[in-house]
């Protein structure tokens, strides 16, 4: 990933120990009951209120739409990925398109980095769950919500020490390129278990690194085009998960990126998902999200994934038309287990904070509205 613009902060977010959190009101979000996590209908003020104007109608409350309170949310702070882009991408600079049999031992220091505590390019998920919306929806931190970083996920903060039960419902991760193959597995077992994994963000597990707790130190091992050893580096593969994202993910970065000259005109809503009906009915109209330009977007991979709505791709002006041509983008949820992942398939933290349809877009891939049956 190549940022376009930079909105982080630089302050460490207060951690919610998971273990304080109670795992008796737990709800599944097996495939089974998708029709009753969702509600379809809308109340008639609603109708339409989430059109292009991207506000909210005075006679539509948020509060009176969804009712997250029963859920535990864990939202992710990915400080992993914001320390890789502190040092590795200045050593991908000078070694560019690296090949696997040239090995590489000075500069390796830069693929040894500090841990930086900062949501970077997911600076904006912090707003907005932070934010009154969020609040009124029924997302409230440090009641039913709870901040944690790659570490604390890592070290398995998303269940229970004691019992090694899930201790949430639902976890959001905004942009997390680099994971620990530990963090990566328990994201992978908290679906499989009966939770909702929300991806905002395309090139998410793209690439595999370790933390080293006594340093605070992260290192790459693999992904990205590189591969290090702790001493020598040479080239390796690009998207260390790719088979593994296609089984319980659903999809991979593209490699798709606004460089390469591809364009959307928004989304369309157009499937018979709950959530697709959802929002073409907030809307009043199917095709939404038309403030969203191209960053960086997952291609579909696995043939079973339940399409909220396809993003189609024009106005190519890569030489590689064909390669592009052929992947499909949507947002999705694909089941897993007892669990479902729901990814935006964009770049859905360049949307959080201004675009209104994408907040309720959110806030209903949580789940739970007051009107569900």
């Amino acid at each position: 990933m190549v940022t376009r613009t930079t909105n982080s902060t630089s302050t460490e977010q207060p951690l919610h120990d998971a273990t304080s959190v109670t795992t008796s009101s737990l709800i599944s979000s097996n495939a089974t009951t998708r029709s009753k996590f969702l509600g379809m209908n809308l109340q008639q003020e609603c109708v339409g209120a989430f059109n292009m104007t991207y506000t909210f109608s005075t006679a539509c409350k948020i509060q009176n739409v969804f009712d997250l309170t029963r859920l535990r949310i864990a939202i992710i702070e990915p400080v992993f990925t914001t320390t890789a882009y502190s040092s590795f991408y200045r050593f991908y600079a000078t070694y560019p398109n690296l090949a696997n049999n040239t090995n590489v031992t000075q500069n390796t220091d830069l693929l040894n980095a500090s841990i930086v505590y900062d949501w970077g390019a997911s600076a904006s998920l912090h707003y907005f769950v932070t934010s009154p919306l969020a609040k009124q929806a029924g997302m409230v931190i440090g009641k039913n919500a709870f901040i944690f970083t790659d570490i604390n996920v890592n070290d398995g903060a998303l269940f229970n020490s004691t019992t090694g039960q899930r201790s949430f419902d639902v976890a959001i991760l905004g942009f997390s390129e680099y994971v620990t193959q530990a963090e990566y597995s328990y994201y992978r077992q908290f679906v499989q278990t009966g939770g909702r994994l929300i991806v905002l963000s395309g090139c998410s597990f793209l690439a595999r690194v370790t933390y080293d707790a006594n340093a605070s130190k992260l290192i790459l091992d693999e992904g990205h085009g590189y591969e290090f050893n702790g001493t020598v580096a040479h080239g390796g593969v690009y998207d260390y998960f790719y088979k593994n994202n296609t089984n319980w993910v659903g999809s991979n970065y593209g490699p798709l990126f606004y460089a390469n000259g591809y364009t959307f005109r928004g989304a369309l809503a157009n499937t018979d998902n709950p959530i697709s009906t959802f929002m073409r009915t907030a809307a009043g109209t199917p095709n939404i999200l038309l403030s969203y330009q191209a960053h960086e977007e997952n291609a579909m991979t696995n043939s079973s994934d339940n399409v909220i709505a396809y993003w189609p791709l024009t106005a190519f002006k890569s030489t590689d038309v064909s390669y592009i041509s052929h992947k499909v983008v949507a947002t999705y949820e694909h089941d897993y287990g007892k669990g479902i992942v729901v990814h935006m398939g964009i770049f859905g933290t360049d949307l959080i904070t201004d675009d209104v349809q994408f907040q309720l877009l959110l806030l209903a891939s949580i789940g739970m509205p007051a009107f569900t049956s």
